[in-house]
């Protein structure tokens, strides 16, 4: 197939600034949300110290509405409403939050330093119950959970399809002529 080079340069050069900026906006937007995400537990942490526990609810759900938290992030947001909760004595609310969290990690076990007595026990009851519902009823993630090689070699092909489909758009930006050429037509078939 011959190439169009018809096309201006400049407008190469523009399509692939284009698709840069848009790449950078892209990060620069989910580094600056984990960011406020981070700042809004410090700020949440401190007004659960001082008993403001409606506005540490509030603080913590908006951060969790947001698809770009870390594990370590929605664990904090998880621990934080669980402490609310009881804090509040809405107990189920509370067994709620510790169960996602053990959900999302089922080692976390609260840290004795940390946090209140009550809390704890409290965290104990969710444990115990959390570990007889998995004893009864395995998830399917928990009965063949993949070795860490698999996960890796999982991973090397979704990075290289997201690579080779990145390089696919980025090559069609490049060619500029839109697609004007017209395909061959199709070989005869055999025996006509």
């Amino acid at each position: 197939m011959k190439r169009n080079d018809s096309v201006n340069p400049a407008v190469r050069y523009f399509q692939f600034f284009v698709l840069i900026f848009f790449a950078l906006t892209l990060f620069v937007s989910t580094t600056l949300a984990q960011e406020e995400c981070e700042k809004i537990l410090a700020e949440a942490e401190v007004k659960y110290q001082l008993g403001r526990l409606d506005e540490v609810i509030e603080q913590v759900n908006l951060c969790l509405k947001k698809n770009t938290l870390k594990i370590t992030e929605r664990e904090k947001c998880y621990l934080l409403l669980g402490k609310a909760f009881q804090a509040k004595s809405l107990l189920d609310s509370a067994r709620k939050y510790i169960r996602q969290l053990l959900v999302m990690i089922p080692s976390w076990r609260p840290d004795p330093e940390k946090e209140t007595p009550s809390f704890q026990k409290l965290a104990r009851e969710v444990i115990e119950n959390f570990e007889e519902e998995r004893k009864l009823h395995p998830q399917p993630s928990e009965l063949k959970r993949g070795t860490a090689k698999s996960r890796k070699k999982k991973w090397f092909w979704i990075a290289g399809g997201a690579t080779l489909m990145a390089g696919t758009v980025a090559i069609i930006i490049s060619r500029g002529d839109g697609g004007s050429e017209r395909l061959p037509d199709p070989p005869d078939l055999p025996g006509k």
